[in-house]
């Protein structure tokens, strides 16, 4: 049940990240710390960037076949 909690506040801390809220006014939200909260949002869009790299990369190369 934690880690669903955890989860929610951390889609919740994206969401705000992604509107332009500020780290602060995000913490105080969702009740993590700000060294939680930063840590986490680095978690979520390094995966998030590897995600795209690995689509464009699988893009790119089935261009190269076509």
């Amino acid at each position: 049940m934690k880690s669903l909690d955890l989860l929610a506040k951390l889609e919740m801390a994206k969401t705000l990240h992604n509107h332009g809220v500020d780290l602060i006014q995000i913490a105080t939200a969702t009740g993590l710390t700000r060294p939680e909260l930063i840590a986490a949002l680095k978690i979520i869009f390094r995966d998030e960037i590897d995600s795209h790299r690995k689509q464009a990369t699988h893009a790119a190369s089935a261009v190269a076949q076509a």
